[in-house]
């Protein structure tokens, strides 16, 4: 997917047009992944001109979101997964209405610099998965302000072993688990993708007689390197 973006009579900072950009990019290219078929070839770059503020309202009626959600879909809402520090930590599960064989799951991981709000399991969630036949856990971890690392990743990897532990009770294949985030979330997608069996960074969150492995990361624009990060700005500031 090509972006283009025009915006001649945009008038933003630069702090603003950087979410302008990052907004439409989430918009076309996840929905691009909700409705493609998944063993279809790869089609023809599909280009998305946004001429001004109001292509980007369009631009977000095709974001992923709950509001896409099979209207017959099952809900399991705020499902208790570890209390690491007297206090519960939650996901929300969407399945589809009917099932003939355990469903494959989607691990959703909320963005947002590693906190987290009473709203943040709804942010981006892509519903439409749901009406393609997968499960669908939007899961919540402790906010960096009052837990430090590795929390995040420990309450990662102690939802993938709850929903693991609870497999049969909701009609998963617990060989088919995979895990996508955006922002903060695609770097905790990433490590839980990559930190199967390192016991320096479980947890001990409960149900440790379940792997806490997944078989599948979408890692959407989450930091890799974080003394890059800076990088092209600094470079940009610098006098030659």
């Amino acid at each position: 997917m090509e972006i283009v973006f025009r915006g001649r009579r945009i008038k933003r900072n630069a702090l603003m047009l950087k979410q302008t950009f990052v907004l439409a990019a989430l918009s076309v290219t996840l929905f691009a992944a909700e409705t493609s078929a998944p063993d279809s070839p790869a089609g023809p770059v599909q280009v998305l001109v946004l001429e001004c503020e109001r292509d980007l309202v369009a631009a977000k009626q095709i974001m992923p979101s709950l509001d896409h959600l099979p209207p017959n879909a099952r809900k399991f809402l705020k499902l208790e997964f570890t209390q690491p520090t007297r206090r519960a930590v939650y996901l929300d599960l969407y399945l589809p209405a009917a099932a003939s064989a355990p469903l494959p799951l989607i691990v959703w991981i909320h963005g947002g610099a590693w906190h987290s709000i009473p709203t943040a399991r709804n942010d981006f969630t892509p519903g439409r998965m749901v009406k393609r036949g997968y499960a669908l856990a939007s899961i919540d971890y402790r906010d960096s302000k009052t837990a430090k690392f590795p929390a995040q990743i420990q309450d990662c990897k102690a939802a993938a072993r709850w929903l693991r532990a609870h497999a049969k009770d909701f009609g998963l294949a617990p060989q088919r688990f995979g895990a996508w985030g955006i922002s903060a979330g695609g770097y905790l997608a990433a490590l839980l993708g990559t930190s199967g069996g390192e016991p320096e960074i479980e947890g001990d969150g409960g149900n440790t007689g379940f792997s806490s492995r997944v078989q599948a990361v979408c890692d959407f624009f989450g930091p890799t390197d974080f003394f890059q990060m800076d990088a092209p700005e600094a470079a940009k500031n610098t006098e030659h």
